[in-house]
């Protein structure tokens, strides 16, 4: 492809009304069959320079036969220059960035998968199946679900009774959506994420604990990507979700906001108004699932992790490695007194009198506790 034909599919170029209304410099408006990064660029390949990028530098070094430039900032015409001194071919865009994103759609575009059901795949007779879809080998539909027109259903999908999946979604294989999951048009879920799975529910009483029926559902607004959901009993976990403008939602909880970071997730600390609209106070937290809200104090939690160093002195006996569920009622002067005080139990007992006494303390989250002993004191 012509650097030409390539500048007249981007956006930015046809807003304008056509190249000759942008800064460029075609040369000899070069055969392009790839895209790198502007430090690994070669000949026949195109890259991007965003404006106060560190790899300014790189564009002198670069191999690359076309580049997008910025059309702002201090350093603009010398990067403009130094292109077409190097014989690079160019265009000055407002947002290089978006730019070799839609390149790279050029360039590289995907073959959509033909409409139809693999023999192997299990769909209820309830299931409704949209036109143009495909659906790969071993996938398992539920009853009363719907699936939109032009959906892409990956091999070992699993989608449960009563899920609905707007037009042109594409579910990448062994993704899982749970009962009643909502998507909108245009969703994407990548390969084992779970979609509306339970919770961290249960009420502590006398008898034991009590599990907390998790009733909410999981609503994916248009156009709204799931790259990795992680539930797992001992992490906590992350939702990730492309930069795409979307909603996500339970009948608990909502977030309103564009997704125009990296990635979100559920804060645990918010402002709630009459209509539920979270307000997001920084790039997101961690939390194990929606709704998991309901068990945490006023208190946030922060997705920045925490790291410290300890040397281990000859003095140390044991490392305890426990959950939010222990450590929010159990401090760790006690913690370490009942394993001192037990010190030559089993490890195995010695953590479980930890668990017990943060269940004795009314604790209302996961008390997993984890105990090492440090060579040296056998």
């Amino acid at each position: 492809m012509r650097f030409s034909q390539l500048l007249s599919q981007l956006s930015e170029v046809k807003a304008a009304g056509g190249i000759e209304s942008l800064q460029h410099h075609l040369g000899e408006d070069p055969e392009l069959g790839a895209a790198a990064a502007l430090d690994q660029a070669l000949s026949g390949q195109v890259s991007f320079l965003e404006a106060g990028n560190a790899l300014a530098a790189a564009l002198n070094a670069s191999g690359a036969s076309a580049v997008l430039l910025p059309a702002k900032g201090n350093e603009c015409e010398a990067a403009q220059a130094e292109a077409t001194a190097k014989g690079m071919a160019w265009i000055a865009l407002a947002d290089p960035r978006l730019g070799f994103a839609e390149t790279l759609d050029a360039l590289y575009p995907r073959k959509p998968k033909a409409p139809g059901v693999h023999p192997s795949a299990v769909i209820t007779p309830e299931a409704v199946v949209g036109m143009g879809s495909h659906v790969g080998a071993h996938v398992v539909i539920g009853g009363d679900v719907q699936i939109g027109a032009s959906c892409t259903i990956h091999p070992n999908v699993v989608i449960y009774d009563e899920v609905q999946i707007g037009d042109g979604c594409e579910l990448h294989a062994g993704a899982v959506l749970h009962p009643g999951s909502r998507l909108g048009r245009g969703c994407v879920v990548h390969s084992n994420a779970v979609v509306g799975s339970e919770g961290f529910g249960f009420v502590p009483t006398a008898s034991g604990w009590r599990k907390m029926p998790q009733t909410g559902l999981v609503v994916l607004e248009e156009g709204v990507e799931v790259l990795f959901i992680s539930a797992d009993n001992e992490a906590d976990a992350a939702l990730w979700v492309s930069a795409i403008a979307g909603r996500l939602y339970t009948n608990e909880l909502r977030i309103d906001e564009d997704l125009v970071v990296e990635y979100i997730a559920i804060f645990q600390h918010f402002d709630v108004d009459a209509n539920q609209r979270i307000s997001m106070e920084e790039l997101g937290a961690v939390t194990r699932a929606l709704g998991d809200h309901n068990l945490k104090g006023s208190g946030g939690l922060s997705h920045e992790p925490h790291f410290c160093a300890h040397e281990v002195r000859p003095q140390d006996r044991f490392v305890l490695m426990a959950s939010d569920g222990v450590f929010d009622v159990v401090g760790e002067a006690e913690a370490q007194q009942i394993a001192l005080a037990h010190e030559r139990e089993p490890l195995k007992e010695i953590a479980g009198r930890i668990v017990q006494a943060s269940i004795a303390k009314g604790s209302r989250d996961n008390v997993s506790a984890l105990l090492v002993r440090l060579n040296g004191h056998c």
